[in-house]
């Protein structure tokens, strides 16, 4: 079993997460000096999973060398496995929300349907539940695991909508990435589209991508506009990120992703007119953000912009009380966004109102 790991930069075990938390971090691959917990980016949280986030963890029931043929279910994992992943308190902490939510969340994980899928040239563990069209696809950030970032907004959606979530290959519950198998965006939009139609969800899809999360689903809907119901970026990695203000390296699973291959991806990037498409920024980080250069804050900014323009029908927010970890810190937001993409999406691609008088009960200020 390999550990996940930073893109850059020492394994930070969990006891010391503390430390780590006064010294770099990433956004999804962003790094950052965190100058305080309001404005820290996930802080400890990715640091520590080079420790506690393995792929495939121990428990699960494991596809065979050999294997079934590809589009299969090879093996399940039970809830006791999901439990045994609980976060300390460190990681907790470092996530911006209480031990209670933490496990409150780890037990909705475990009541989950947990299985590993072939699909794609590689194996990912994923869980479906609810019904109703369109599928919701929830994509994690760079090394989070999903059954600590989605499973209470999943079961919320799950009442009237069908909702997945998975790990990409190498984090989480799913087995190491095969060696020499392409990693980065563009592979992770491809396996995330196998794996889709190799659980008979075959779209058109609602994706919701967090930080790198967020630029898988961007790829992903840019390769398959058709088979794209609507895209919501929550504190979205950039496409041009990993060459301007975020040049450490970016990696997962022991792999090291291709970065430029997404950047070329969406140099053509088609309009997804009229589709709907939502964009969240965090509220807790300035135009500067500390131990960065100045212009940064004004970059990320202009970059969240920029992709809210995917579409004429479209929202952009501020999520007013929340840091990067905007799906720890305010499910409420993330949800509100999906609810108005799936009005649209229902009602034909109907225009959304520029701010969907929900979005400020969820503490969405439109911008």
């Amino acid at each position: 079993m390999a550990h996940n790991r930073r893109p850059s930069g020492p394994v930070v075990s969990p006891e010391s997460a503390p430390a780590a938390a006064a010294g770099k971090a990433r956004r999804g691959g962003l790094l950052v000096v965190a100058g305080n917990r309001g404005r820290s980016l996930l802080v400890a949280l990715i640091a520590a999973l080079a420790v506690a986030g393995c792929g495939g963890g121990a428990g699960s029931t494991a596809p065979s060398a050999s294997g079934p043929s590809p589009g299969a279910v090879v093996g399940a994992i039970p809830p006791a496995t999901i439990l045994a992943s609980k976060p300390g308190p460190d990681l907790v902490a470092a996530a911006g929300v209480s031990q209670a939510d933490a496990d409150k969340a780890l037990a909705a994980a475990a009541a989950m349907n947990w299985q590993l899928v072939r699909a794609g040239g590689v194996v990912q563990a994923v869980a479906c539940s609810g019904s109703g069209s369109p599928t919701v696809v929830y994509l994690n950030g760079l090394l989070v695991p999903a059954a600590w970032t989605w499973p209470l907004i999943a079961a919320e959606q799950a009442r009237s909508s069908r909702v997945c979530i998975f790990d990409r290959p190498g984090t989480g519950l799913s087995p190491t990435r095969p060696t020499g198998a392409p990693a980065g965006p563009v592979a992770a939009a491809d396996e995330l589209r196998a794996l889709m139609s190799a659980l008979g969800e075959t779209g058109p899809l609602v994706l919701v991508g967090w930080s790198y999360g967020g630029l898988v689903a961007r790829v992903a809907a840019a390769s398959d506009p058709v088979g794209t119901a609507g895209l919501e970026l929550v504190e979205a990695s950039l496409p041009e990120q990993y060459r301007t203000f975020d040049r450490q390296g970016w990696s997962e699973g022991g792999a090291q992703l291709d970065m430029a291959a997404a950047e070329k991806a969406l140099a053509a990037e088609p309009s997804l007119t009229p589709k709907p498409v939502v964009v969240l920024q965090a509220g807790q980080e300035g135009s500067a953000i500390p131990g960065t250069p100045s212009e940064l804050g004004g970059l990320w900014t202009a970059g969240q912009r920029k992709a809210a323009k995917l579409s004429s029908n479209s929202s952009y927010g501020v999520v007013t009380a929340s840091a990067h970890q905007i799906p720890l810190q305010a499910p409420a937001a993330v949800l509100a966004a999906t609810a108005a993409i799936i009005a649209s999406v229902s009602n034909g691609n109907a225009p959304m109102p520029s701010c969907p008088t929900s979005f400020a009960a969820a503490g969405i200020d439109c911008q």
